[in-house]
Formats: structure tokens, sequence, C-alpha cells
């Protein structure tokens, strides 16, 4: 697993209340189809919502799995 990038961290601070599972778990570093193994059984380091066939992760919940501050870190990187 390697840490977030710049760009990682901008894309989480813009988006909604949720992010798609596959958007996750590149920010993450972790690979698709071991993540989506992972998130079947519960064993991500954040909340995964599961939506009918979707998963769905919490913005936020995916900003505390990166060790990032949510408004801190968003509000840095939206100024700088």
């Amino acid at each position: 697993m390697t840490g977030p990038t710049p760009q990682h961290v901008r894309e989480v601070c813009s988006r909604q209340a949720t992010v798609n599972l596959r958007f996750a778990l590149s920010a993450m570093g972790i690979g698709e189809a071991n993540g989506y193994r992972m998130a079947k059984r519960g064993e991500l380091p954040f909340k995964v919502l599961r939506v009918g066939a979707i998963y769905k992760v919490p913005t936020s919940g995916l900003l505390d799995a990166l060790g990032l501050s949510p408004l801190e870190e968003c509000n840095r990187q939206l100024t700088a």
C-alpha cells in the first residue's frame, strides 16, 4: 500500500459525501480485485456501504483511512 498523492487528496476533497469503491481503492493504493474481495469480507480500513450491487464509501471515512483530517487537509489543498 502506498501513501496518498496530492492528486488523490485533491480528488477526495472535491468529491461528494460518498465515492465509489474503485476510486477509494485507487486512493489507498489497493488493487481492484483484492479490494473487492476485502470489501466482501469487511476487511478494508474504511467503511463500505452496499447499495444493491453498488459499493459506496463515505468520503470522511476514506480521508480518515488515508490519515487526513477532512476539514484541515481539504481546506489546505483547496487553498494551496
